[in-house]
């Protein structure tokens, strides 16, 4: 059986059930896709969505702060979209 992670902040299906479109951790409906030999890349931009979330006080000042900088951290674009994908997913699930 192959592991799945969600596309919203990595983790795994709700009750372990793909076809339930629901992320365990943050229980947003999303897709999942096969888990990447490369975990590390996605534990480092969720650190720095952790760090600059906190930091940056995200959820009082908004993203541009962080935006800025995520910006100076020289990550390919892919990385930031990324990045900022997860930051306003913690906006979300910290408002619920």
């Amino acid at each position: 059986m192959s592991h799945l992670i969600s596309n919203c902040c990595g983790a795994s299906p709700w009750l372990n059930d793909e076809q339930l479109n629901r992320c365990s951790e943050c229980l947003e409906h999303c897709s999942f896709e096969e888990e990447e030999q490369d975990q590390s890349r996605r534990f480092k931009l969720g650190v720095i969505a952790s760090k600059l979330f906190i930091l940056q006080r995200v959820k009082e000042r908004g993203l541009a702060s962080a935006r800025k900088e995520l910006m100076s951290m020289n990550l390919p674009i892919e990385d930031v979209q990324e990045v900022s994908q997860m930051l306003m997913n913690m906006c979300r699930r910290d408002t619920n």
